[in-house]
C-alpha cells in the first residue's frame, strides 16, 4: 500500500498535511459495467496522483488486471 503526503495549509511557518492511504486498484473482469466503471474511475485517479506519464499508464495498469480479466487481455494481447 502506497501512503501519499500533501500540504493540506500552513499555520505560520508550520505545514498541515494529511497523510492518504492509496491502494491500487485491481479489476477481475467481473461483468457488471457498473463495478468496471467504478474500477476506471479509481485507476484514473491513481494514475493522475502519481503523475504516470502516458507511456508508462498502460504497463501499470495491465499488472492491475487479475483473473479473467487478465486472461482476457493476455488473449488480445498475443493477437495483436
Amino acid at each position: 500500500m502506497r501512503v501519499a503526503v500533501f500540504v493540506i495549509g500552513v499555520l505560520g511557518k508550520k505545514k498541515i498535511v494529511h497523510k492518504v492511504n492509496l491502494e491500487d486498484p485491481k479489476f477481475d473482469g467481473y461483468c457488471d459495467p457498473g463495478v468496471f466503471c467504478d474500477w476506471l474511475a479509481d485507476i484514473e485517479c491513481y494514475l493522475y496522483w502519481y503523475a504516470f506519464f502516458d507511456a508508462t499508464r498502460v504497463p501499470f495498469t495491465r499488472r492491475k488486471l487479475i483473473r479473467s480479466a487478465r486472461s482476457y487481455w493476455d488473449s488480445v494481447d498475443e493477437i495483436a
